[in-house]
């Protein structure tokens, strides 16, 4: 007789972490290789100084002046690592002396103005941004209340990663980080050309561009130091005022048009005519295990509870939101999981 096989048990190599297990290609010797990507928490506070170029200037300027910054900065560093100067986190380490000297060749070249005029909102209400040192001296001025009316609309957009000006942003940041050095090529390999990129997102092509561009930027968190500058730039975003959400506007039934109202009707009587087929069907067909009734009662009650939200919020219309789509699929799904 054949010796039967040891069975093993399942997920018996990975890494358990409270509640939740990680497989060994995430984890080596029990510590995490790999940080999550956060778009706000990380990428704004380190990307939003190409952001204030690009809402000050159009797109072509911004890139222009932004990569003469970082590869000036590169070629002026004192150290073999090469930093991502993208980011606003890699200037921190800059001596004094690399820093005069970059400010004294971007004056020579008529372009410190231009840079650190959009900066200077930033810098006013972040006085230890590692970008201070292009805007003191300057001969502009502004208070903290223009300021945050200049920074607080791009600080805004620049939350949803996919809108048009966060996309503007990484597209500069993939220049920039060409244009430095950061970025290198292997024939046959070659560099995207991003000016469809200003089309976004009329066109397929600026689609298609702006998927690469987000995976592009998604290497910043690797490359940077540390997380110091972005930890900071919240904590004093906290103390220069609170959060300011917008207020919904509310729904009432005199704002919708006739013909939609009638509409909305007869997709409720279709649907109310669907749902009451698939309960006879139900009724017809389901077989209630009476010994041990408990699973069936869950899911037929669960089910039930499903329908009649739905009813409520479907046929009165100031009930609709956009997340209520996504709420009723939980539901169904955490009912599908939980009682399988």
């Amino acid at each position: 007789m054949a010796a039967s096989k040891k069975r093993t048990r399942i997920l018996q190599d990975h890494i358990k972490k409270g509640n939740t297990f990680y497989p060994p290609f995430t984890f080596l010797e029990g510590v995490g290789r790999f940080d999550e990507i956060n778009w706000r928490a990380d990428f704004v506070p380190e990307l939003i100084w190409i952001a204030l170029l690009v809402k000050e200037y159009d797109f072509d300027k911004a890139k222009n002046l932004a990569c003469m910054l970082a590869i000036t900065a590169m070629q002026l560093r004192q150290s073999e690592h090469l930093p991502d100067f993208g980011t606003i986190t890699s200037y921190s380490p800059l001596e004094q002396s690399t820093k005069h000297y970059i400010i004294k060749y971007l004056d020579s070249k008529g372009v410190l103005r231009g840079i650190a005029k959009p900066l200077l909102p930033l810098v006013t209400l972040y006085p230890d941004c590692p970008l201070s040192f292009l805007v003191v001296g300057q001969e502009y001025n502004c208070s903290p209340e223009e300021a945050s009316k200049i920074v607080a609309p791009v600080l805004k957009e620049c939350l949803f990663r996919g809108e048009k000006l966060p996309t503007l942003v990484q597209a500069v940041y993939y220049d920039l980080s060409i244009a430095s050095g950061k970025l290198k090529f292997v024939a046959p390999l070659k560099p995207h050309n991003t000016d469809p990129i200003k089309d976004y997102p009329k066109t397929d092509e600026s689609q298609k561009l702006a998927s690469m561009l987000r995976a592009n930027a998604s290497q910043l968190t690797v490359m940077r130091p540390s997380n110091d500058w972005p930890k900071r730039f919240w904590r004093r975003g906290r103390d220069i005022g609170p959060c300011m959400p917008e207020r919904p506007a509310d729904l009432h039934l005199n704002d919708f048009p006739q013909e939609f109202i009638l509409f909305n009707s007869e997709c409720f009587k279709e649907y109310h005519e669907a749902c009451s087929s698939l309960w006879e069907f139900i009724e017809r067909n389901y077989v209630i295990d009476f010994y041990s009734p408990l699973r069936d009662e869950i899911i037929l009650s669960l089910t039930c509870r499903i329908y009649r939200l739905t009813i409520h919020i479907v046929s009165f219309m100031p009930n609709w939101t956009e997340d209520i789509a996504e709420i009723f699929l939980r539901m169904i799904i955490e009912s599908y999981i939980y009682y399988q």
